[in-house]
């Protein structure tokens, strides 16, 4: 039995040790790409997973990534799964039909076993790419409206809306969206933000994506915990949309009550990293520190000893 988890920043542990990362930064060969691993490996060493493996005295895989969405969250857990699967199937037919016994057995590591633990932590909803934002320019941005709901009330959502990164090689296509398109989006975006923007959308798509992973993880008997990182997923105004109910409380840490930010907000104590190194805009949540973490993994061994 081991722990696999998935999330984002709050998950790979970025902000455990900005001192790390700075004496990194002063190295005469530094550059962000080149030690890229380097700081994820280190971070994720640090991270609630490592911590709450620690408490529980199991392996564990931490597949958090810095900037993850609910989309590929949700979609990274079934990359994983159809890699344990092809490894299963692999090691079945080599047993049955090769000589040498170790050659392609799976790498227990890497692949979802039925007695593991799956640890899903989901991100902000707003982080989502728009279905009804023309995709040609959507795929040339970090994320969906906004990093957070914060972010996207504040004047910095403009800031983030406007960053563009182009590796289409098509000119053509480059070139309309530089000078035409993203002028008009950017029009059309505050329009957006006041007169269509409903949180219910996200309501809706985030509890899909919770009943679909929920019942899937039922029907192939994996234990898992799923829990809000830092903004609710689920918060319906229209009751008739609401679905919840179907969503089993037993698993899901804090539904509807609390997050993990939240949580450890609430303790008092010395919890997030160093402002100075955060680059949101001002009074949006920070990301834990090392004791942050240590807490969470506190928690959520508290929660699945229940």
């Amino acid at each position: 039995m081991k722990i696999v988890a998935f999330g984002d920043s709050f998950t790979a542990g970025e902000g455990t040790d900005w001192d790390f990362v700075d004496k990194l930064k002063q190295k005469a060969d530094y550059n962000e790409q080149k030690y890229f691993h380097v700081i994820e490996e280190h971070n994720k060493n640090h991270s609630w997973v490592r911590y709450l493996g620690d408490e529980l005295g199991l392996e564990w895989r931490n597949f958090g990534e810095v900037g993850s969405t609910n989309f590929r969250i949700f979609n990274h857990f079934f990359e994983k799964m159809a890699s344990s699967y092809y490894n299963r199937k692999s090691t079945h037919f080599i047993k049955q039909y090769s000589v040498n016994k170790n050659v392609g057995l799976i790498d227990h590591f890497t692949s979802i076993e039925k007695d593991d633990l799956v640890i899903i932590m989901w991100s902000s909803s707003v982080r989502d790419h728009l279905p009804y934002f023309p995709n040609i320019f959507s795929t040339t941005g970090p994320i969906g409206t906004g990093w957070s709901l914060k972010e996207l009330y504040d004047l910095d959502a403009e800031t983030s809306f406007r960053w563009r990164k182009y590796s289409d090689e098509n000119k053509q296509v480059i070139d309309y969206i530089k000078y035409d398109l993203k002028e008009f989006m950017e029009h059309y975006f505050k329009f957006y933000l006041t007169e269509l923007h409903t949180e219910e959308y996200y309501s809706m798509l985030n509890q899909n994506y919770i009943l679909l992973l929920q019942k899937y993880l039922e029907d192939r008997n994996i234990k898992y915990i799923m829990c809000d990182a830092f903004e609710s997923m689920v918060g319906f105004e229209n009751k008739n949309y609401d679905k919840s109910h179907f969503i089993n409380k037993k698993c899901y840490w804090g539904f509807g009550k609390e997050t993990i930010w939240s949580f450890l907000d609430k303790t008092g104590e010395d919890v997030f990293e160093d402002p100075k190194y955060d680059h949101h805009p001002e009074g949006q949540k920070l990301h834990p520190n090392i004791n942050g973490h240590k807490l969470i993994a506190k928690e959520l061994k508290e929660f699945w000893s229940l």
